[in-house]
């Protein structure tokens, strides 16, 4: 493949540093090495040495002024790692653990106006897709939540709509409703363990979305955005349309109690009330994370949050613990998330509408904060984690002769341990010898090499200069970059 660079070499050797840094930040990105993938720009506004160690996990799926929706995993200086363009909707994107290994999980399907359709897909740490998962007995998986379990199970949500009467909740007779809940599935066999359906068990009076005039729109009455397992093995369910989060039995299906909305279990201590929530779990020192969105639409000059709040079951109290803010107005009316990291830190993912992730200290100190480079680019949630992984597919190498000088450029789409590039050169593919090497700068690096060269590959190296692996080989030409 032949690609025309605009510029010179000589002055594209001469930017060499400051293209490197800005990289991240144009969008969309571009990469001579490989021209298939545009991800979104990603701007680093604030990095500390508090940040939480690791990658950070998106699924943007917008495509603003060219750049492409999928899935994204960059480091804590912005620069892309991974990139997978999604064939249609992709949200989720995050490490799981499959069979003791750590994996990639994310959703991918058709988006609808709040809810989707498709399948749950797991790969594993040589990007070699491992499992697939979706849900039964009628319903197809939603893209809201696709957790695997410890258990061997996946938990994942599911909407349906339904004809339904309602004229008693001052809508039309020949109306809809939209059924949603979860399912436990079993991973090995795809047998559906537990199916709760909401209106099996929650009145739509307890409702806080109005109810649709129109008979073809469903009432989302409920509207089911997380499931997660409690420490003794139940649900918990948050339900954003009734503003509560639902403690559920595993066995039987019942409601064991009630946080927030109209009929709560607990009573609420000043600064606990959330509105349209998302994400909530209960963390290893028994508190419970929630993400507040606060507003349901761009009309409510209202800013998001996160909160940590501590549920007294003996004594049905909930009192906030903290809550976590972006200076300002930050507006997030759907969608976020807010993950405790593994050092303890938490990271808000904002959602819709808000290009922004935040990472905060316990204690509320901004220690990381990145956004998408351009708006409208959003992320349902994103995650700070731990990832290790190396493709069975080999480096890319780009490379063009000019005067006394061969510049070469290299990549390697989703290999994390690469520390340095080697630079192979000579006038024929047996003939190849070491002729530089350079320190990897971003997804993809640039190394230019004395010589004018006829034939180059590259070797990917790891922190002790071992052989990862090796690229095609590549002919140099004078006009421009022939990619390998």
């Amino acid at each position: 493949m032949r690609l025309h660079h605009p510029l010179p070499l000589a002055l594209a050797v001469l930017a060499v540093a400051p293209a490197a840094a800005d990289a991240a930040t144009a969008n969309p990105q571009r990469f001579v090495t490989r021209p298939d993938l545009r991800p979104p720009g990603i701007r680093i506004t604030t990095s500390t040495p508090q940040a939480t160690p690791g990658l950070t996990f998106a699924a943007p799926k917008r495509d603003a002024k060219g750049s492409q929706a999928g899935n994204v995993i960059f480091d804590l200086s912005g620069e892309p790692v991974y990139f997978r363009p999604s064939q249609g909707t992709s949200m989720e994107f995050r490490v799981q653990r499959y069979q003791d290994r750590p994996v990639l999980t994310w959703w991918e399907g058709k988006g609808f106006r709040g809810y989707g359709e498709g399948t749950g897909y797991v790969v594993d740490q040589q990007y070699h897709q491992v499992a697939t998962v979706k849900a039964g007995n009628g319903v197809k998986a939603d893209f809201h939540e696709f957790k695997l379990t410890d258990r061997g199970t996946a938990l994942l949500l599911f909407y349906k709509a339904q004809k339904r009467d309602l004229r008693s909740f001052g809508g039309q007779k020949n109306g809809r409703v939209m059924e949603n809940g979860f399912q436990e599935v079993d991973l090995a066999t795809g047998k559906v363990l537990v199916d709760w359906r909401a209106q099996r068990h929650v009145s739509p009076r307890d409702a806080y979305h109005p109810v649709p005039q129109r008979s073809e729109i469903p009432w989302d009455f409920f509207h089911i955005n997380s499931v997660n397992l409690d420490t003794d093995g139940n649900f918990l369910v948050s339900s954003r349309s009734t503003h509560t989060i639902f403690k559920i039995d595993r066995r039987s299906g019942k409601i064991l109690w009630r946080l927030g909305g109209k009929r709560s279990t607990f009573k609420l201590g000043r600064g606990v009330r959330f509105l349209w929530q998302h994400d909530v779990h209960r963390r290893a020192d028994g508190t419970i994370s929630i993400f507040d969105n606060r507003a349901r639409d761009a009309t409510q000059r209202v800013s998001g949050r996160g909160i940590i709040l501590r549920v007294d079951e003996a004594a049905r109290t909930a009192s906030l613990v903290r809550e976590y803010r972006r200076p300002g107005f930050n507006r997030s009316p759907n969608q976020g998330n807010f993950q405790t990291t593994e050092t303890g830190n938490l990271l808000a993912g904002w959602g819709g509408e808000n290009p922004y992730m935040t990472e905060f200290a316990p204690d509320g100190r901004i220690v990381w904060e990145a956004r998408f480079a351009r708006r409208p680019t959003e992320s349902y949630r994103a995650y700070r984690q731990t990832w290790h992984a190396q493709p069975t597919t080999a480096p890319k190498v780009a490379a063009r002769r000019a005067g006394a000088t061969t510049a070469v450029r290299a990549s390697w789409n989703g290999a994390t341990t690469v520390a340095r590039w080697r630079v192979l050169a000579g006038p024929t593919d047996a003939q190849l010898v070491p002729v530089g090497e350079r320190t990897r700068t971003g997804f993809e690096t640039l190394v230019t090499v004395p010589g004018a060269h006829a034939r180059v590959a590259v070797e990917a190296l790891d922190a002790g200069g071992n052989v990862l692996s090796r690229s095609k080989v590549a002919a140099a030409d004078r006009r421009s970059y022939v990619v390998q």
